[in-house]
C-alpha cells in the first residue's frame, strides 16, 4: 500500500501545471509525524492556487525540518 502511495505522490508532484491561476497562496504548516519510532514536528510548505471561478487547488507540497528562506526559495524554484 505504502509503495502505491508513494507513486501516487511522485506523480502528483511531476504533473504539467496549467498557468490557470488568479491567486499563489503560500503558507507553510507545522505537522507531527512519526520518523524512526519517534514522533518529530515538520513543516509542510504548501502553495495554493485560487482558479478564476474561484476554487482553491493544492498546486504542491514539500516537508521540511525548517521554515527558513532556503527552503522556500527551493520549494518556489522547483515548482
Amino acid at each position: 500500500m505504502a509503495k502505491a502511495l508513494d507513486a501516487a505522490v511522485l506523480s502528483f508532484h511531476r504533473r504539467r501545471l496549467a498557468d490557470a491561476y488568479r491567486y499563489l497562496i503560500l503558507d507553510g504548516v507545522s505537522v507531527r509525524i512519526r520518523l524512526l519510532g519517534k514522533v518529530q514536528r515538520r513543516r509542510v510548505l504548501c502553495a495554493y492556487g485560487i482558479t478564476p471561478q474561484g476554487n482553491r487547488e493544492l498546486i504542491d507540497f514539500q516537508i521540511v525540518k525548517a521554515e527558513s528562506e532556503d527552503t522556500w526559495y527551493g520549494f518556489l524554484w522547483n515548482l
